[in-house]
């Protein structure tokens, strides 16, 4: 936010952050309105922080059964020719299961 308040370009602040155009709109969209100034005296709490920019990302709920990721692993490790995608269908296939999560949250599960 100090970068956005000295009044960067967007260009620089996403070279200095590392972040994306995209992060940088969001946060001066979340700003703007609140009247924040860097001019304020206080630095904020992390918790302020936290609060005006809460974590969207959607978490996998007890509902879903999770995927066995040792034995896909041991699996793996014992055959080379194993790939993700044919564990992911090993566990969809599994009977019995509550609801099992789609291929990409697998995927970014095991990772």
């Amino acid at each position: 936010m100090e970068l956005l308040f000295e009044g960067r370009s967007y260009n620089d602040i996403v070279e200095a952050a590392g972040c994306s155009r995209r992060d940088v709109s969001v946060v001066k969209k979340t700003v703007a309105p609140r009247g924040l100034t860097a001019a304020l005296g206080e630095p904020m709490t992390e918790s302020a922080v936290q609060a005006m920019f809460p974590d969207g990302r959607q978490r996998m709920s007890d509902e879903y059964e999770p995927p066995d990721f040792k034995a896909v692993l041991r699996s793996m490790k014992a055959n080379r020719n194993v790939t993700l995608q044919q564990a992911w269908w090993k566990y969809v296939g599994v009977g019995g299961l509550g609801k099992t999560c789609r291929y990409s949250q697998y995927c970014h599960l095991m990772a």
